[in-house]
């Protein structure tokens, strides 16, 4: 849950702070990285118990 929040905010800061148009590989890799950083807990949550 830590590792998740921190991921979020540091993501909010670099795209309010800086020029985020995503428009080039690095970006776009970072935002699929971002995508799988909050798909993980995500799948735990709906996994049967």
């Amino acid at each position: 849950v830590i590792s998740v929040s921190v991921a979020t905010v540091g993501a909010v800061l670099a795209v309010k702070h800086l020029e985020n148009k995503f428009d080039n590989t690095h970006q776009r890799i970072g935002l699929a990285v971002y995508a799988l950083i909050w798909l993980q807990p995500l799948t735990a949550l709906c996994r049967p118990h």
